[in-house]
């Protein structure tokens, strides 16, 4: 099966998002980090999945500090189990 080189904005908008959720296999993140090297509006699309990434991260961090600060503390194996679920954890 023959693969192509260059993906479609379309497609490489599905992979990185995908790579979010799932290890890409190294020819889907070699045709990936091609795509947004040769494409700007797909590197500026990328950077701002990557941002709100580290913003969802963030605010999860600051929700637990402030639960626990009320007294409302999850086991260990029960926050171990909701990080382990989350997208790059």
């Amino acid at each position: 099966m023959a693969t192509r080189i260059m993906l479609s904005c379309h497609e490489a908008s599905r992979l990185a998002s995908e790579g979010r959720d799932r290890k890409l296999t190294i020819l889907e993140k070699a045709t990936l980090r091609f795509h947004i090297y040769l494409c700007a509006i797909c590197k500026k699309v990328e950077k701002q999945m990557h941002l709100l990434a580290q913003a969802a991260g963030r605010s999860l961090e600051e929700e637990e500090k402030r639960l626990e600060e009320k007294g409302v503390n999850l086991p260990q194996e029960s926050k171990d189990r909701i990080k382990k679920e989350l997208p790059n954890s």
